[in-house]
């Protein structure tokens, strides 16, 4: 055969093993991206831009528990009758009023708060001279004393359900008693604009303490029913 012949050949050869070789290499790399896709679709990780949810997911898990926190096992709670839950029953007496002024009316009475604090929500009653004011996401106990409000700076509130793995902020903080608080955390679907789902936890002062309260079997947030939190 004439050496050119066979050259002939044998690229032909190369050229067809390189072909067979690339359309390998081509599928190795498919199955790798479709692998990839199911890995990413099994652990729930999403490609692209995250959600604002997500977002916000993101950015609370990032946040470590503050020391001073504890977060303890859930409070039970009973449901004692089937009617429309009434809020009042969870707070202490006392009508409260935000005045476009800045300042706060407590039955009746008007009174200023004494730092730089600008609140957007109060708590709906007072309880051992003691109030809860929340601006945006978050919340501080004041005490009344004469016609004052002073920031209770020794006094810390969660502002958000830490040790869970769903996160939101807790808010309408109440009290429960002298030392127990009731707050309301709104899992929200912000690109829908509705509530998801409802969670209720109370924060005890003396020991800094965090506790989510079980609902009972069914039921599935706090407006369905005359609930009683258990300690």
């Amino acid at each position: 055969m004439p050496s050119c012949e066979k050259k002939s050949t044998e690229g032909a050869i190369h050229r067809e093993t390189d072909k067979k070789a690339d359309g390998e290499l081509s599928q190795r790399s498919r199955n790798r991206q479709s692998t990839d896709r199911v890995s990413k679709s099994a652990s729930g990780e999403k490609s692209g831009p995250l959600s604002q949810n997500e977002q916000l997911q993101k950015k609370l898990l990032e946040q470590p528990t503050p020391e001073w926190l504890v977060v303890g096992p859930n409070r039970t709670s009973i449901l004692l009758r089937s009617e429309p839950f009434d809020p009042r029953q969870h707070r202490p007496k006392g009508d409260v009023t935000l005045l476009s002024s800045g300042g706060i009316k407590v039955d009746g009475k008007s009174m200023t708060i004494a730092d730089e604090f600008k609140p957007t929500n109060a708590s709906r009653g007072i309880r051992q001279g003691r109030i809860v004011l929340r601006k945006n996401t978050e919340a501080r106990i004041y005490e009344a004393k004469d016609e004052k409000l002073y920031n209770c700076s020794d006094i810390q509130l969660p502002l958000f359900n830490f040790g869970e793995k769903r996160r939101w902020y807790i808010n309408d903080w109440q009290f429960l008693n002298d030392d127990v608080l009731l707050g309301i955390s709104n899992e929200e679907d912000s690109e829908r604009d509705i509530v998801k789902d409802v969670r209720l936890y109370t924060y005890e002062i003396g020991s800094k303490t965090l506790r989510r309260v079980a609902l009972p079997d069914g039921l599935v947030d706090s407006g369905d029913a005359n609930l009683e939190i258990l300690p």
